[in-house]
């Protein structure tokens, strides 16, 4: 089973290897938020819905993927 954060890590670089750059810099972007304190986690959540809901250019299986990572957050 993979980690949380190895699934986070695969969609980065799946996203990378589609040239998919801007999402992948979003993502990596975003992952800096998580700093072991509750609003680090808050402001991670928050990058996250605003990648899925601004980003008209995501498939659906990237969609998915982000709606899975919220889930399991």
């Amino acid at each position: 089973m993979n980690s949380f954060w190895d699934k986070y890590d695969n969609l980065i670089d799946d996203a990378k290897n589609s040239n998919k750059l801007e999402l992948a810099e979003k993502l990596s972007q975003v992952k800096r938020y998580v700093n072991g304190l509750t609003d680090g986690w808050h402001d991670f959540m928050n990058g996250l819905n605003e990648i899925l809901n601004s980003a008209e250019s995501l498939d659906k299986d990237d969609k998915n993927r982000i709606k899975e990572i919220i889930k399991l957050t």
